[in-house]
């Protein structure tokens, strides 16, 4: 038997093999045995991603089913700095497709974040120049975007809602809750080279999508109002106006107009320097204004409810002119006697003050009160305003007076609506509607609107 050198030097290998081949054994058992679990966690964090399911935003629709407000596929790109090889060359790429200046690309690009939104939901030129590019750096993420068919129509009731789906301004605002239903949340596996290979059946947490609504307003009496108003105020050289159509028997709303007007599908327009943010605003709901002439239907209601005057009762105008102390009323009609419905007929101020005296303040304040003047209305939507109606105690001398014909105080365009719905419809204050329904689904219940009557506000004689 031979021995030497060559042969020790290989019952060492065998034996260090033997050895390390036990060792891979004893630590491959111990993983086995005792640390299988924290190797199983950390395996499953690095090939299981668990992703967002998004709940799809319910839709906005007119009352005779036409969409106002939908969901259209977009997409949307971000970048991955740790995959980009040239900076500088990247950048001008990148800049030539998007249109992003380079300071601001190389300050996403720079960023310590893995991942940076590069574009949101832009234009299809923009997606095709970036889809046909071949940039190893960006990923490209499928999105809902939200899109209003009808453009400028009902822009300001509708209102609108920022890149990720939340209602920012009218009922995209004020109906969110019901609009955006719930995320939810799945597992998908991922392998190296973060492809998706395969997800599981169901998801962890499912998804809720959000109701449909359903407004009182017609689209068509809208588009019409809207046209008619822009006419008009290009007519008259006005800086905006307004118009609401609505049903007194009901306080349905039919319309509701506002000009100027804008676009909420186009976003880079009405985030620029260039547009009022006031535009955005249902003005006719959320503005004071002094209702002027408008109201003395007020001033003729309380007289002819309480008896102090009838329609054939005469009044002095005094030509056109009445001085109360240091101030002067004046008429751009000059009467002298005229029965009380020649007052209105004419809309005499004069005439309309001699009335209020009669009046008196508290009983004008209470009647104006029973109209609705001074509080809101509950209608559906953010940012309602009360009005001004100051409580008669703090009236001057003058107050009563100028108040008689609509000066001094203040009401929203829509609370001087409700007022002349109540006479128009047998003398009860409605609430304004301008929802009809939400509609409900499987998982959760819808409700109708129904007709809200506030009071009755004076007698069907009157």
């Amino acid at each position: 038997m031979q021995t030497g050198p060559h042969v020790t030097r290989q019952k060492l290998i065998m034996s260090l093999v033997v050895l390390l081949w036990a060792l891979l054994a004893v630590r491959i058992g111990i993983i086995q045995l005792y640390d299988h679990d924290q190797w199983h966690e950390i395996a499953q964090k690095q090939r299981k991603k668990t992703v967002t399911v998004k709940g799809v935003r319910g839709g906005i629709y007119d009352r005779k089913g036409i969409q106002l407000a939908m969901n259209i596929e977009s997409v949307s790109y971000g970048i991955r700095s740790e995959n980009i090889k040239n900076i500088d060359e990247t950048i001008d790429k990148l800049s030539d497709a998007t249109g992003i200046s380079g300071t601001r690309l190389r300050k996403i690009i720079t960023s310590k974040e893995g991942f940076q939104w590069l574009v949101r939901q832009p234009k299809s030129s923009v997606i095709k120049k970036l889809d046909a590019a071949n940039f190893g750096c960006i990923e490209r993420k499928p999105e809902l975007k939200r899109y209003y068919p009808l453009g400028k129509i009902a822009a300001q009731v509708i209102g609108y809602t920022d890149i990720d789906g939340t209602g920012i301004d009218g009922c995209e605002f004020f109906f969110n809750d019901e609009l955006s239903g719930r995320d939810g949340r799945s597992i998908v596996l991922r392998d190296a080279w973060r492809r998706v290979t395969r997800s599981f059946e169901k998801p962890i947490i499912e998804s809720l999508n959000g109701l449909d609504i359903e407004l009182t307003i017609d689209w068509r009496i809208q588009e019409i109002a809207e046209e008619v108003l822009e006419e008009g105020i290009d007519k008259w050289k006005a800086v905006s106006g307004g118009v609401i159509v609505l049903d007194p028997d009901t306080g349905e709303i039919l319309a509701m107009a506002n000009v100027p007007r804008f676009d909420p599908n186009d976003t880079a327009f009405f985030n620029s320097n260039n547009f009022n943010p006031k535009y955005r605003k249902n003005r006719l709901v959320t503005d004071m204004i002094e209702p002027g002439s408008t109201f003395k239907i007020v001033t003729f209601i309380e007289a002819l409810e309480s008896g102090i005057i009838t329609e054939d009762d005469e009044i002095d105008c005094q030509n056109g002119k009445y001085r109360i102390g240091r101030h002067i009323i004046n008429d751009t009609h000059e009467m002298g006697k005229v029965p009380a419905s020649e007052v209105l007929i004419h809309s005499s101020n004069i005439g309309t003050v001699k009335i209020a005296e009669k009046i008196g303040k508290q009983k004008l304040y209470e009647r104006a009160r029973q109209l609705g003047f001074g509080e809101i209305t509950g209608f559906d939507f953010p940012d309602e305003s009360p009005g001004k109606l100051s409580n008669p105690s703090q009236w001057s001398k003058l107050s009563l007076p100028t108040i008689s014909f609509g000066q001094g105080i203040a009401a929203s365009p829509l609370q001087i609506s409700m007022a002349y719905a109540a006479v128009a419809n047998g003398g009860f204050l409605l609430s304004p509607r301008l929802i009809k329904e939400i509609k409900g689904d499987k998982r959760r219940l819808g409700r109708k609107m129904e007709e809200k009557k506030i009071r009755q506000a004076m007698k069907p004689e009157t």
